[in-house]
């Protein structure tokens, strides 16, 4: 382990953003940094960064890094030294404020190992170790699941040879010295990746997974929940249902298709948020289903850019009585996101705040459009004092030589903003097309209540109105002129409900 400390970074960026709120950012010169998961401590907040070089032979590195509670770097350490590829992907504290660090590690080409690093809140080393992934070409992992005991399971993916897309889930049980207890691995004949895991009984784990052209033990599908016995023996499972929950075939605009990451409500049921879509039509989405499956609530939000997406490695939280919901709004697709890529246009990231029910409270932005920057998030993670963090990386587009910074957000409970805004979703809505020739389609989510559309051109002037009908409402424009235009729902007594934009060609 090799000890380094914050003087030698040439560019460490702390901002004071108002009462509990600050940003912080990371960058050297080895290349691309990203903040793949944070954690509260009882000084402050213990970080993990990834790092990506620019060579032909691309390489990794990982820290952890301790910021205190104004967002200031307090110290880093390097985690398992010089290998060719190391990387840190999820954190862990258990109750007595251990942290466990979880990531992967090359040594030469093909010998690969999920790792596990366990530090104090101080980034004090307290004992460490690595599981060897058999028969993988190369492996990854999005999340860890915390055991009541102090037990951690690993869902780690892997592919069986160099060629090969992911294809392979591994599962991991480890105790709190590291000790390995179990163990699980599926290969599949298609592309396969695990995505979150979960306690849903006594005696039963939940785990998520994508997969096409197949699923893991069911012969159709996008999206996967297969149940295991804490010996990690596959039980049982089930597919994921169509948003709306009604009867058909799954495609990948009905269904979530892939990130899949799961949150449990006091009363057992399940959220579960990822994207819908392919390449070129990503969108967030959040699901209310049972343990069973079963559906419960959608909300589907959608900005009026082309492209929107979940935050990767975690993108949605319950917190006390709410649920949060990261979105990458304006996502550049670029090319696969594993580096990460480098966007060369701006966008903005939104939290939507929204209640059990998945009706929408308020939202939470920023604004990498009017900053003239890009922000990859990574993971959303609640804090002690009712706030969130948001974590990833973040580019300057202005800078002349731009490249992913490590970056992470604090936001304060008081920092939601409510009330009509622009494409401000105040309601769940769905507007399509957009862009459109003839007219459009609105329909509002969530409970049947009256509305009133207003259509208004760029220079403010009412083109349209109507009323909704069982929360539908279909628009004829074919008189108008081809632009931009801005709609805006409200209720009986004019209260504002949601708000967009549509665009006519």
């Amino acid at each position: 382990m090799t000890r380094l400390f914050w003087i030698f970074w040439p560019m460490i960026t702390s901002v004071v953003m108002g009462q509990d709120a600050w940003s912080f950012r990371f960058a050297d010169t080895f290349g691309r940094s990203r903040i793949t998961d944070i954690v509260e401590t009882g000084s402050g907040y213990v970080a993990a960064i990834t790092q990506y070089n620019l060579a032909a032979t691309p390489s990794r590195r990982s820290y952890l890094a301790h910021v205190d509670y104004s967002g200031s770097l307090t110290d880093i350490i390097r985690l398992w030294g010089d290998s060719l590829a190391a990387s840190v992907w999820a954190l862990s504290q258990d109750g007595s404020g251990k942290i466990s660090a979880v990531g992967d590690q090359r040594v030469v080409e093909g010998d690969e190992s999920f790792c596990w690093y366990a530090s104090d809140g101080q980034l004090q080393r307290i004992d460490s170790a690595s599981y060897r992934a058999s028969g993988l070409w190369r492996i990854f992992l999005d999340n860890v699941h915390r055991e009541s005991n102090g037990d951690l399971i690993i869902l780690g993916n892997g592919a069986i040879t160099e060629w090969v897309s992911w294809n392979t889930i591994q599962l991991i049980r480890i105790n709190q010295n590291g000790d390995s207890l179990a163990g699980f691995q599926y290969v599949s004949d298609g592309i396969l990746a695990g995505r979150d895991i979960t306690r849903i009984h006594e005696d039963t784990l939940l785990v998520t997974a994508y997969g096409v052209p197949q699923l893991p033990f069911f012969e159709y599908g996008f999206a996967s929940y297969s149940k295991f016995s804490n010996a990690l023996e596959l039980v049982d499972g089930f597919v994921g249902q169509t948003l709306d929950g009604a009867a058909g075939p799954l495609t990948f605009q009905n269904n979530i298709s892939d990130l899949l990451h799961m949150s449990q409500l006091p009363s057992g049921d399940l959220i579960v948020s990822g994207r819908r879509g392919a390449g070129s039509s990503y969108r967030a989405v959040i699901q209310k289903i049972t343990t069973q499956g079963d559906w419960l609530a959608a909300y589907l939000p959608e900005s009026e850019y082309p492209l929107d997406h979940p935050a990767a490695l975690r993108s949605s939280i319950v917190q006390d009585d709410r649920i949060l919901l990261a979105a990458m709004e304006n996502f550049f697709v670029g090319q696969l996101v594993f580096t990460p890529f480098l966007p060369d246009i701006p966008n903005r990231v939104r939290v939507h705040q929204l209640d059990t029910s998945l009706n929408v409270q308020c939202s939470y932005v920023v604004d990498g459009i009017a900053e003239n920057a890009y922000y990859w998030v990574d993971r959303i993670k609640a804090t002690n004092d009712g706030g969130f963090i948001l974590c990833g990386g973040r580019v300057d587009l202005n800078a002349p030589q731009f490249l992913f910074e490590g970056w992470a957000q604090k936001f304060g409970p008081e920092d939601c903003t409510v009330g009509i805004q622009e494409d401000l979703y105040l309601a769940p809505v769905r507007i399509f097309p957009n862009p459109g020739t003839e007219g459009f389609t609105l329909i509002m989510n969530g409970p049947d209540r009256s509305a009133v559309l207003e259509l208004y051109d760029m220079e403010g002037k009412v083109v349209c109105t109507g009323t909704m009908a069982y929360g539908t409402i279909q628009v004829d424009a074919s008189d108008l002129a081809t632009g931009m235009y801005m709609y805006r729902l409200v209720d009986p007594l004019g209260m504002p409900l949601a708000s967009g934009r549509w665009i006519k060609e």
